[in-house]
């Protein structure tokens, strides 16, 4: 089994057991997502780049701060992984080669020319 497939796996048990805990505290049966998740990859024809899903998922979670406007930048907010990915923190707040990895991308270079940041 592939490392993507486990995180797969991984994330439909969260998700099911998520949907169990509301479902039980609320008292109802059903659905309490709108739809299935799915893993896929993004073309992006004006860079001639396949971006995948996760790299979207991190480069929205990386900007929260700055579109909160607690931070100007990136790499201002302390809390974040970008901060690992960027070389301003030689801490372990993240796997940076998994995260490479699973992306598709190599260094921080091709994070910023994939996410056009």
């Amino acid at each position: 089994m592939t490392q993507s497939h486990r995180i797969s796996k991984a994330i439909a048990v969260l998700l099911r057991s998520y949907t169990r805990a509301i479902q039980k505290q609320e008292h109802f049966t059903g659905s309490l997502f709108q739809q299935k998740t799915k893993a896929r990859k993004l073309y992006d024809e004006t860079l001639n780049y396949t971006i995948s899903a996760l790299l979207i998922c991190i480069h929205y979670v990386h900007q929260n701060p700055v579109r909160a406007k607690l931070v100007l930048s990136m790499e201002d907010w302390e809390f974040s992984s970008y901060r690992d990915y960027a070389n301003l923190r030689t801490g372990s707040l993240c796997n940076k080669m998994l995260g490479y990895a699973l992306s598709d991308l190599r260094d921080l270079i091709s994070y910023r020319r994939a996410c056009k940041c």
